[in-house]
C-alpha cells in the first residue's frame, strides 16, 4: 500500500498530505494521529496502492513499502518458520510494484 505510519506521522506547516492505506484500522489511528496533531492540510484515503485513484498530482511520494520481516528474526524467532521463500518473493514483488505505482503518481 501507498500507507502511512501513525505512530511516526510528522508535518511541517506548508503543503498538503495525501495519506493512503488500503487497511481501514491503519486509516482510522492515522486520522486520531492527525487529529491530535491539530493538522488541517492532510487527507486520508482508503485505498489499495496497486491501483491508486490519482496519477501525476503529487510533487513528492513516500512509500512505506510492506516487508518481509528477515531482519527482526532475532526478536521474532518464530517469523523463521512462518516465512516461506515464496513469501519473501512475493513481497518483493509487491515493493518492486508500489514503487512503480509511487512513480506514477508524481
Amino acid at each position: 500500500e501507498l500507507e502511512e505510519a501513525p505512530d511516526r506521522v510528522y508535518l511541517g506547516e506548508r503543503g498538503t498530505v495525501c495519506a493512503c492505506d488500503s487497511r481501514w484500522r491503519r486509516v482510522r489511528q492515522t486520522a486520531d494521529t492527525v487529529r491530535a496533531l491539530q493538522c488541517d492540510n492532510v487527507f486520508l484515503l482508503a485505498c489499495d496502492g496497486r491501483h491508486p485513484p490519482f496519477d501525476g498530482v503529487f510533487d513528492k511520494v513516500l512509500l512505506d513499502a510492506p516487508c518481509s520481516a528477515t531482519g527482526v528474526m532475532h526478536r521474532h524467532p518464530d517469523a523463521r518458520w512462518l516465512r516461506t521463500p515464496d513469501d519473501i518473493a512475493t513481497r518483493r514483488r509487491e515493493r518492486s510494484y508500489l514503487r512503480t505505482m509511487g512513480a506514477i503518481c508524481r
